[in-house]
């Protein structure tokens, strides 16, 4: 298993979960920011983010370099958030520049466009703040 991160606090918290035994020894833990870094040459056969995507400004070209981060057949599986139409997830963060969620139509229109095949988007679990639930959508693909 690797997992990888651009913030410190989460690379933090993953390397914590490491040493207590929450997941796999072996487990690395990388600091990797794709909105700025090179894709590294190591390749996946399967990326997983959960309520990442919606944290950046500029989601397709991440979306390209997770596609180059798998092998070919390799699978992609994204947890985010849908449409929020009021803002209200983030509404406790004073400086967020990311999205309040996406329109699954344009997600897998933007999925396709980095190059991925079989886009499907279901229905996600509820994330539950005290405000109230707020649905998700898990979208896979696959490179060709």
């Amino acid at each position: 298993v690797t997992l990888a991160d651009a913030s410190a606090g989460m690379l933090a918290v993953m390397r914590a979960k490491v040493a207590e035994g929450d997941l796999p020894a072996g487990t690395r833990v990388l600091e990797l920011d794709l909105t700025r870094d090179a894709v590294p040459s190591e390749r996946f056969d399967v990326v997983v983010c959960s309520l990442v995507l919606h944290h950046l400004v500029e989601v397709p070209p991440v979306l390209g370099a997770l596609h180059d981060l798998l092998a070919e057949g390799g699978h992609l599986a994204v947890l985010d958030l849908d449409t929020d139409p009021d803002g209200s997830f983030h509404a406790q963060v004073d400086d967020f520049h990311g999205h309040d969620g996406f329109d699954r139509e344009q997600f897998s229109l933007w999925l396709a466009d980095a190059g991925f095949e079989r886009v499907t988007v279901v229905d996600g679990v509820a994330v539950t703040k005290p405000d109230g639930d707020y649905p998700t959508f898990l979208a896979t693909a696959r490179r060709a």
